[in-house]
Order: C-alpha cells, then structure tokens, then sequence
C-alpha cells in the first residue's frame, strides 16, 4: 500500500470506499515516483509547477481528459 496512515485517514476520518481509497493510494504512489524519477525532487517540496507538469505529462501520455481532472481532483 501507499501509505498505510493515508489509507487509514481516508477510510475512517473521511469513510471512503475502499475502492475509492485504493485508487487514491494508486495515483499518490504514482505522483510521488514521478516526482522522486523525473523532477528529482522529494514529494513533500512538490509545488504548484510540480503538480501542473504532472498532469500535463499524464494528457501526453494519452490518458483521457476524465481520467487527469480525476487525478487532479483528488
């Protein structure tokens, strides 16, 4: 898992879905590898160009419109 307090935070302080929690973990694990492989930076000092460059690289990489605002939104 992610981040087992981050998955604890959202399943009891926020009662989301499991589902819901997995696919949360799933893309805070992703940002944070791109993070760590490609911006060369530690997740935690991620700012706003960080996040920016992050869903840009997801539409480049063809993910579809619904699936980067979900990401985002999340």
């Amino acid at each position: 898992a992610f981040d087992e307090g981050f998955s604890e935070y959202l399943k009891k302080e926020k009662g989301k879905a499991t589902t819901t929690v997995k696919a949360y973990c799933g893309d805070a694990a992703e940002f944070c590898n791109y993070m760590v492989m490609e911006r060369h930076r530690s997740p935690q000092n991620a700012g706003n160009a960080d996040v920016a460059a992050y869903l840009l690289k997801l539409k480049d990489a063809g993910k579809s419109a619904a699936t980067v605002n979900a990401t985002y939104a999340r």
